[in-house]
């Protein structure tokens, strides 16, 4: 459980200093960061696993660098899950 929270505090102190070097990322406070690190969690636990069985054979033939764009997917969903929450992100 402390794993869990100190986890939660290190992704959202990342989110905030990733929200002062990213343009169009703006995170209104430690608030909305603790938030962002909780749907960002949720969504890596939840939709990557499914992912990474959904697209299997391709892992494979791109020898891992597909599991770039999973990741890279995975972010996507995560910002259209956080629009009304987090700010501004364009």
């Amino acid at each position: 459980m402390v794993e869990l929270f100190l986890r939660l505090i290190i992704n959202a102190t990342l989110l905030m200093f990733v929200s002062r070097l990213v343009l169009g990322l703006y995170v209104e406070g430690w608030g909305a960061a603790f938030v962002g690190a909780i749907v960002l969690g949720l969504v890596n636990f939840f939709v990557k696993p499914v992912m990474v069985v959904l697209t299997f054979p391709f892992p494979i033939l791109t020898f891992g660098l597909f599991l770039l764009l999973d990741k890279i997917h995975n972010k996507f969903g995560s910002k259209a899950i956080l629009r009304g929450c987090v700010g501004e992100i364009e």
